[in-house]
């Protein structure tokens, strides 16, 4: 059985946050392919070879309110480079919080490959865009922040009149 040295990018300038992953009994080498980069309106239903650069504006554990220790996913809400800093909420399986807790930083400026594209959930939406991105064990960030220059944070007004009809509601939770 031959052994390979095993093949990594870095440059000074950057970190790649996801190398490998375990497929016995070799080790798999994770790279960014050629993949068309596209900004989030560009992205369409089930893309998975593409890759996108965003800051993540903000993550969370969704857990159970009646048992915290339960967690159901690990979500992130991300900004892409257009001037009004698009939105888009990803969402990580929950076996895999810690992992994603410890590569990504909030603030940061990330390019993303090997995600899927799914539709956005109806109930408890951090922002309006009718896509999301799972992200996956696979899924590889490579942190760019010095290199890029993107909204640090976004936000949307809701109208007066609509926080009434909002009482209650697990929809859309932002403006």
């Amino acid at each position: 059985m031959s052994s390979k040295t095993p093949k990594t990018r870095t440059t000074s300038s950057t970190k790649l946050l996801k190398t490998t992953t375990t497929d016995s009994p070799k080790e798999l080498i994770h790279e960014f392919s050629e993949s068309p980069e596209k900004l989030f309106h560009q992205l369409t239903l089930h893309d998975t070879d593409v890759l996108i650069k965003a800051r993540l504006l903000h993550s969370w554990r969704s857990v159970n309110p009646s048992n915290p220790q339960y967690i159901y996913d690990f979500g992130t809400l991300w900004a892409d480079e257009t001037v009004t800093g698009m939105l888009i909420h990803g969402i990580g399986n929950r076996n895999f919080v810690t992992e994603f807790e410890r590569k990504l930083t909030v603030g940061s400026v990330y390019k993303i490959q090997k995600f899927i594209v799914q539709e956005a959930k109806q109930m408890y939406r951090p922002c309006r865009s009718n896509l999301s991105i799972f992200i996956t064990p696979g899924t590889m960030f490579e942190d760019v922040t010095t290199s890029l220059d993107f909204t640090s944070d976004s936000f949307e007004f809701c109208e007066f009149e609509a926080l009434a009809e909002r009482i209650g509601s697990k929809a859309l939770l932002t403006g």
